[in-house]
């Protein structure tokens, strides 16, 4: 499809490993989201390799990432983190299996003077990261709470 001049190119992309728990949270928001996300934004799901998500949304002016967060807050506890505003705390993302991940790929972005203008990481704290465990109940909250705040802004950002 091709863009028509003066239109911001927008990517949706949720990250994480559906058999792994509360990793699930980055598919599962945008699953629950994605009929409603308007057909001019571009969605993806991915396991989160920063080189690939580097790739994925070089050209895009607006980037929104949706992943499982492991900071030490309660479970479940929702994050909405703009890449403009402050450097990617690093240790929020151990939860990936990749060692060069959101944040290295968002600060590798920015130091290659690549990065999208807009970069919106929205996050919830995961706790139960198990292989083959259901994701926790204050994640499955997080969704619903993550979703709703992700597509208000997606309506208030036209593309």
């Amino acid at each position: 499809m091709s863009r028509e001049e003066g239109t911001k190119r927008v990517i949706v992309i949720g990250i994480g490993n559906e058999f792994r728990g509360d990793d699930a949270f980055g598919f599962e928001v945008i699953r629950r989201i994605r009929e409603q996300i308007p057909g001019s934004v571009d969605v993806l799901l991915t396991e989160g390799d920063g080189t690939h998500l580097m790739q994925r949304w070089a050209g895009c002016d607006v980037v929104y990432i949706v992943d499982c967060i492991t900071s030490g807050a309660p479970g479940g506890t929702c994050f909405r983190l703009d890449a403009a505003e402050r450097k990617m705390p690093t240790q929020f993302f151990r939860s990936s299996s990749h060692i060069f991940g959101v944040a290295e790929a968002i600060e590798m972005s920015r130091a290659l003077n690549q990065l999208p203008s807009k970069v919106i990481v929205y996050g919830a704290e995961g706790t139960q990261l198990d292989l083959g465990k259901p994701m926790s109940e204050p994640m499955v909250r997080a969704v619903r709470i993550i979703g709703d705040q992700l597509l208000q802004e997606l309506r208030q950002d036209p593309t």
